[in-house]
């Protein structure tokens, strides 16, 4: 059984405010509904339908790159994460089961 990578991309808020942890929770919950929609409930889709939970982290990085470099250290069995980007955009991640 191996694993594929997957990413979503939160864009900034227009307003200027920043994405609250229950909005983060919210949009995840959102995002694994679809991909459980799309690729079924029977486990193992490559997808973020294999994650229960997002960790939210409390550092902001700087790029795109510099949360996939962290988020890719971690095992398929770990929950997808989340990192603030400094331009505003929330950056959600994780190997998921395949």
């Amino acid at each position: 059984m191996g694993a594929a990578y997957c990413e979503e991309i939160l864009l900034a808020k227009l307003s200027g405010e920043s994405w609250g942890i229950s909005e983060i929770e919210e949009k995840f919950s959102e995002i694994r509904s679809q991909c459980q929609y799309n690729s079924g409930h029977g486990g193992y889709t490559g997808t973020f339908a294999e994650k229960s939970f997002v960790h939210i982290h409390k550092e902001t990085l700087v790029s795109v790159e510099a949360a996939q470099k962290k988020v890719e250290e971690n095992d398929k069995w770990n929950d997808a994460e989340a990192y603030r980007l400094q331009d505003g955009r929330i950056y959600i991640g994780g190997w998921c089961s395949s």
